[in-house]
């Protein structure tokens, strides 16, 4: 009963999650140049309102839009492989409403009940050179499948 208890928010509620939405609300502007404003919404509940630039604006916002979208990928690739609830509540993928804003979001204003509780700017880009042995795997590490066998 305790682990059930303390697995109940993994494993989804018994609320339905409401549908999320991006509308367009017009121009803003972020730096010295335009940028496009969206709202997010939850239901009728507005949760975040972004402005996102154009992508020729943002030095490196092709590759990271990749990533965004090579991230929305594989979150819907293991919300399939999840059962139930848990699969269910990762189906609601929030990277993957990245296709319906135009341009690289440059300032995020979150709302929580109606408030604004948190504001993102991009200030500046900055390009480097990353060490490949950063990404080396440790030794004694090896990858696992956690669902071999189910």
């Amino acid at each position: 009963q305790m682990m059930q208890g303390q697995m109940a928010g993994m494993m989804g509620s018994e609320e339905e999650s409401l549908p999320t939405r991006v509308e367009e609300m017009g121009s803003g502007s972020w730096q010295s140049g335009p940028c496009t404003e969206y709202a997010i919404f939850e239901g009728e509940q507005k949760t975040q309102q972004i402005c996102a630039a154009p992508l020729g604006e943002v030095e490196g916002a092709d590759e990271a839009m990749a990533a965004f979208k090579n991230m929305a990928k594989f979150i819907n690739s293991l919300a399939e492989s999840m059962p139930g609830p848990l699969g269910e509540s990762m189906a609601e993928n929030p990277m993957g409403l990245i296709d319906q804003i135009d341009g690289f979001p440059v300032r995020t204003v979150d709302y929580l009940d109606g408030q604004v509780s948190s504001e993102t700017i991009l200030s500046t880009v900055e390009g480097r050179d990353l060490d490949p042995a950063l990404f080396d795997v440790p030794d004694g590490y090896t990858q696992q499948d956690p669902f071999a066998g189910k």
